[in-house]
Parts: structure tokens; C-alpha cells; sequence
């Protein structure tokens, strides 16, 4: 499955370790200048839950870990 125009695929993201999450939350998260953390939403397919994620500190991490468990629950 591609991710918007995006070569990486849903499988590649399953294997983010916690390092790398929060580096991608160092960096899209809304403390970061140019944070981009609904157009991630956008292109994983979950922007419906944005409202949901911006009341979190880390709504990049919990936009990811919603991401795990969407995707391992609609893919068995």
C-alpha cells in the first residue's frame, strides 16, 4: 500500500521503534516550527481523528500508535 505519493508502505511504519517515534514527534509535533502532523494523519487515512489528537502533548506519538493498532486490527 502506498502512503500518499509516498513509497513507504503500511509495513514500514509497523516497525518504527520508540526512538525514531519520538524523533518524528520532535519534529511534527505542534512545538516544532513547520510541525506537520495532520498532513501525516491525512496520509495514513486517520485525519478524522485530528480533533482527537491535538489535545494530546504528543499528538504525532499517539497519531502513530493509533496507526499501529488501526492497521494491525483491519489487516488480520
Amino acid at each position: 500500500m502506498k502512503l500518499g505519493g509516498s513509497n513507504m508502505s503500511a509495513v514500514d511504519l509497523d516497525r518504527l521503534d520508540a526512538v525514531v517515534r519520538l524523533k518524528l514527534s520532535k519534529l511534527l509535533d505542534p512545538t516544532s516550527a513547520g510541525s506537520d502532523w495532520r498532513e501525516l494523519a491525512a496520509r495514513l487515512g486517520l485525519s478524522q481523528l485530528t480533533s482527537v489528537f491535538e489535545l494530546q502533548k504528543t499528538p504525532t506519538r499517539i497519531l502513530l500508535d493509533n496507526y499501529e493498532v488501526f492497521h494491525f486490527h483491519f489487516s488480520v
